[in-house]
């Protein structure tokens, strides 16, 4: 799955992300999220990329929370 946002609060432009969900067993399966963007003026890239590790942290884990 992938999209991008057009408009959003992030400091970011041309963000472009995509979820892979790999299957390991019968039982397991691995999700990636990546994405990709430019940081604006306003933000480093470290601290965009630290934004972003956050969001992914948490909806990865939202998703192990509820199929499990």
């Amino acid at each position: 799955y992938s999209y991008s946002i057009l408009e959003a609060p992030f400091p970011v432009t041309n963000y472009f992300s995509t979820l892979k969900v790999k299957s390991i067993n019968s039982e397991t399966s691995e999700v990636i999220w990546s994405g990709s963007f430019l940081p604006l003026d306003s933000a480093t890239d470290s601290e965009v990329e630290a934004l972003f590790f956050q969001i992914y942290s948490d909806g990865l884990e939202a998703l192990k929370a509820h199929f499990s």
